[in-house]
């Protein structure tokens, strides 16, 4: 026998969605924010309390809908995998987009398929590929999502202005010496390597050496460590650390060639809370972009991020191909 022994305290039964339960099966179920819907119920006004009570109410248990999935997931090559949406458009193995139709049952289709699957090419792609992640969007909105109004602004709008940014390439812009126009992958940078990834403690250098007594050494200093080091081993990343000022430098020659562009966002909320995706249309098929925090600048308040996609060489190691660099805020 079971019951509740505090009537006062409110219970709150979750169900795990199916995209929770693949997340839960990979060991990869992470929650960070929760967020309450009143989609699923419906107001009627009471002359006494102003709203009847709805705690008498007969509801369907929760299940599964199109708008429970928001986010675009990839595999390890950058695909996108499928996503429950109201577009016709399902995304299949290798980044391609297959669209779905029907047979009417009659008596000549008895024994055979009912189902026909056509993988979009051309402008018949490039149109689903738009509808399909604009239903990200829609279904956010479709969500319903409680929440509370902000008592200093009376315009709780979100904009972005431009909304359409073009970048154009030129033989002699953005990259003006034609002999770095194309790179052979196994020459560039690996991830560990790679300078944008120097602000992160895993990919710093620290050579191994003996064991040390002195607690005023700054162990985390190779130049401090010359004759306490355990042998002679190469660094495979650079020693310089890549700085926001060494980013701002180079975002300013961009500037300065028309390839920095600025985009604004207002009206926004207060705390400017934004979730994005980058995505890449090639050759039919689309791909999810990786994106690389940096850090954010203490100076300025820079929020920086690198957009690119990872792309293995011959000798089996990741390589981060940079696209473009995004700096959110700051002065």
């Amino acid at each position: 026998m079971s019951g509740i022994l505090d009537n006062k305290s409110r219970v709150l039964d979750t169900i795990i969605t199916a995209e929770g339960r693949r997340q839960l099966a990979l060991g990869g179920v992470d929650i960070r924010y929760v967020t309450f819907t009143d989609g699923a119920t419906f107001y009627s006004a009471d002359a006494a309390s102003g709203s009847q009570d709805a705690t008498q109410r007969i509801y369907f248990e929760s299940c599964q809908l199109p708008q429970d999935n928001v986010m675009f997931r990839a595999d390890n090559d950058g695909n996108v995998t499928p996503f429950s949406n109201n577009s016709t458009a399902i995304p299949g193995n290798g980044g391609v987009l297959l669209d779905y139709s029907f047979n009417a049952l009659t008596s000549s289709l008895v024994g055979t398929t009912m189902q026909n699957v056509t993988k979009l090419t051309g402008s018949t792609f490039t149109a689903a590929a738009q509808s399909l992640l604009g239903s990200s969007a829609e279904n956010f909105n479709n969500l319903y999502l409680v929440a509370s109004q902000n008592a200093t602004f009376e315009d709780n709008a979100f904009a972005i202005g431009p909304d359409h940014v073009t970048f154009t390439i030129m033989n002699d812009r953005p990259i003006s010496d034609d002999a770095n126009f194309i790179a052979n992958i196994n020459s560039l940078d690996s991830l560990y390597s790679d300078v944008r990834f120097s602000n992160f403690i895993n990919f710093r250098y620290l050579p191994p050496i003996n064991k040390v007594s002195d607690t005023f050494l700054d162990k985390s200093n190779p130049d401090t460590l010359g004759q306490y080091l355990l042998g002679i081993y190469a660094p495979l990343s650079r020693l310089k650390r890549l700085s926001h000022a060494d980013i701002n430098d180079e975002l300013e020659y961009y500037r300065l060639t028309g390839y920095m562009k600025t985009v604004n966002f207002d009206p926004t909320s207060t705390s400017s809370d934004m979730v994005g995706q980058f995505f890449e249309t090639s050759n039919d098929s689309l791909r999810k972009l990786d994106v690389i925090e940096f850090g954010i600048d203490d100076v300025t308040g820079q929020h920086v991020f690198f957009v690119g996609k990872c792309e293995v060489d011959q000798n089996g190691t990741d390589t981060f191909l940079h696209i473009f660099t995004l700096v959110f805020g700051g002065s």
